[in-house]
């Protein structure tokens, strides 16, 4: 191999290490955007599961207080008429 190839191939060695490197980098920024948004989604989630257990309790109160005024309603004699 002559001097000028090898010096070549070295060059292209060192652009790849070069772009790897950059690769691992981006990589690795990846990731930690990653677990980020994977614990932002943890959060909302843990969120959501809250508001839907308020929202069934509220619906059971709101059932109840209605069953209530039914039944208020038609034990009332004057009520019914």
């Amino acid at each position: 191999m002559t001097l000028n190839k090898l010096a070549d191939l070295e060059s292209k060695v060192k652009t790849l290490i070069a772009h790897l490197q950059e690769l691992k980098r981006r990589n690795a920024q990846l990731e930690e955007r990653l677990r980020e948004a994977d614990g932002r989604l943890t959060k909302k989630d843990a969120v959501m599961r809250r508001w839907e257990k308020e929202r069934t309790w509220l619906r059971g109160r709101v059932r109840k207080v209605l069953g209530e005024l039914e039944a208020i309603e038609f034990s009332e004699p004057s009520l019914r008429d």
